[in-house]
């Protein structure tokens, strides 16, 4: 009961402090595909959920969710949904094919992005038009399995995205099966809060990305000057980045870290540098095992709400 009382106050809750102005349409109600919206279809506009039904002078929902609007825009937001991108969004996605001159890149949306070979920036940080060696060379840049920071470039007429890696902060994010350099959390898109920085420092000294399409990066501090390095190469590949070997103890607030998202996504509480930086800071009472057990969460996540609104 506690737990949805909290999904109650903190989701539904939350449409209602960022718009002066409130049509006649309850943001805390739950629409199915079909329920009637509203029938003022001279005062609102159709959205992304919502189709306008000429016959009855009415806006019907097509999904299942709640009812966000903003001015005269209505549309339907369901509690978990596919990442939708928007150019200039912070992502981190995971390369799932190869193909010729490009890699085609899971984000967690509908269809897999792509990130074309003159997206990319050259080690060395060399500005030039891509070659035909580079293009033989593909697989020395990025693999399967390889998950990386970009950035969304531009959405396309059939919803397809694409992305690019054209700074020194974006590129392959450390990865190892054994956790050496880092860990990888999924959530719920739903819950990433939009900010101006999603590559963020923790006081714990954690960096993290915190991706907009839900894919979260949890990894301890990297010289972003390692990465132009071109003396730090592994194996002759200058993509390759070298395993870490972590301490306990740096494994443990790896670790503490991700639980403390894992709490946020949960309890859908907004993911963002302050809300990790609070619920750090609460969970520090607890051990890092017991935080996913599930009174400990609830009692977590119920004193980040009261902290939120004294």
């Amino acid at each position: 009961m506690a737990s949805n009382w909290i999904h109650e106050l903190l989701v539904h809750g939350s449409n209602k402090l960022i718009h002066d102005r409130k049509p006649p349409i309850s943001s805390s109600s739950f629409y199915t595909p079909g329920d009637l919206i509203t029938n003022d279809i001279e005062s609102f506009i159709c959205g992304n959920g919502t189709i306008l039904d000429s016959s009855n002078s009415s806006i019907l929902s097509t999904v299942a969710g709640n009812v966000e609007y903003i001015n005269k825009l209505i549309r339907v937001i369901p509690p978990k949904a596919r990442y939708l991108g928007e150019i200039g969004d912070v992502i981190v996605g995971r390369v799932i094919r190869v193909c010729q001159r490009k890699w085609a890149i899971d984000l967690n949306g509908q269809q897999p992005a792509t990130l074309q070979l003159s997206a990319i920036y050259l080690p060395g940080g060399i500005q030039r038009r891509k070659l035909e060696e580079d293009e033989l060379l593909i697989r020395q840049f990025f693999v399967e399995g390889d998950l990386i920071s970009a950035e969304v470039q531009a959405i396309h007429a059939d919803g397809s995205v694409s992305i690019h890696t054209r700074s020194v902060k974006y590129g392959k994010v450390p990865l190892c099966a054994y956790l050496c350099n880092g860990i990888f959390v999924a959530v719920n898109p739903r819950n990433i809060q939009r900010s101006k920085f999603h590559f963020v420092s923790l006081a714990c000294g954690v960096d993290l990305i915190i991706g907009i399409n839900g894919f979260i990066w949890i990894g301890l501090p990297e010289d972003t000057q390692a990465r132009l390095n071109t003396a730090n190469v592994v194996d002759g590949n200058p993509y390759a980045l070298a395993n870490r070997n972590l301490s306990v103890d740096d494994r443990l607030l790896l670790s503490r870290v991700r639980n403390c998202i894992l709490i946020l996504d949960t309890h859908s509480i907004s993911i963002s540098e302050t809300s990790i930086q609070n619920c750090l800071q609460i969970s520090s009472d607890f051990e890092v095992p017991c935080l996913l057990d599930r009174d400990i969460s609830i009692s977590i996540a119920s004193r980040l709400f009261k902290d939120a609104y004294k």
